[in-house]
């Protein structure tokens, strides 16, 4: 449990944040893994922190600063990173499945191989990010920035209404069956006209 003063709560924090440093560098014989599932971190400032591989499930991270930090393989679905700054962060092979990450700055981050199935990033900012391989079945992107490595990316089944595409790379190799471009109400394209959609706004 997280001492509640604050004094308290970083100090505990910072313990144990070091003892996942331990946990890392040991391959796991020595600390252990950093376990904040369902914590409240609102507004934290993890700026540059290595918490690659740290289980952060259902956290609830609004506002966090989590710019160029290593979140490498980390475990994030269903977190709440609302309006969070994760600009430049490594992100690569994390599980954000259902996360909520409406208005996020992701800019420049590295998702190459993220999960991002169900994830809400509506009016995210990922001009610049590294999308390689990463799974965004079913996300809402409803006016997020998507001009980042969209190689392929997989994008079945996602609300892209008003997603600014100018400027994505590597949209000809994306992994579409169908996406929904209907801003309330649905609107199914299938695969052909999908990617003819895709390419019109890149």
């Amino acid at each position: 449990m997280i001492p509640k003063s604050g004094d308290q709560q970083r100090d505990a924090l910072e313990h144990r944040i070091q003892r996942h440093q331990a946990w890392l560098e040991s391959h796991g014989t020595e600390g252990e893994q950093l376990d904040l599932r369902a914590a409240g971190l609102a507004e934290i400032d993890w700026s540059d922190a290595n918490l690659s591989e740290v289980d952060l499930r259902e956290a609830h991270m609004h506002g966090a600063r989590l710019r160029h930090a290593d979140l490498h393989g980390s475990l994030l679905a269903g977190v709440q990173l609302d309006r969070a700054d994760l600009a430049g962060a490594n992100l690569a092979k994390a599980n954000l499945d259902e996360a909520s990450l409406i208005e996020a700055s992701l800019r420049g981050a590295k998702l190459v191989r993220a999960s991002l199935s169900h994830a809400d990033l509506r009016r995210a900012d990922l001009t610049g990010a590294d999308l390689l391989k990463a799974v965004l079945h079913d996300a809402d992107l409803r006016g997020a920035i998507l001009a980042g490595n969209l190689e392929r990316v997989g994008l079945t089944g996602a609300r892209l209404a008003g997603a600014r595409l100018a400027g994505a790379t590597g949209l000809e190799s994306a992994i579409v069956e169908w996406i929904d471009i209907g801003e309330h109400e649905p609107r199914r394209l299938e695969a052909g006209a999908a990617r003819v959609w895709l390419r019109e706004r890149a």
